[in-house]
């Protein structure tokens, strides 16, 4: 999404910002606070796939977070 919004916006920042945005309401069930933390994760995310041109190490960064969430998380409360 980022590199077809690059192209339609003329701008890495904006393509990053959009896809945020886009990315973050479909997180809704999570309400306000969990679509923002979403969206800064998608931003956070975007970056690291910039910086190192690969899908592999936001995938990676993804899965460790989720897993982190669903298993260990939960026994920490």
């Amino acid at each position: 999404m980022i590199l077809r919004l690059r192209t339609a916006t003329r701008s890495t920042t904006a393509a990053v910002l959009l896809s945020a945005v886009i990315f973050a309401p479909g997180h809704g069930y999570a309400g306000s606070l969990g679509m923002a933390t979403v969206g800064f994760m998608g931003l956070v995310l975007s970056l690291v796939y910039l910086w190192k041109q690969s899908l592999i190490a936001p995938m990676v960064l993804h899965f460790i977070q989720n897993f982190i969430a669903i298993i260990p998380a939960p026994h920490w409360r």
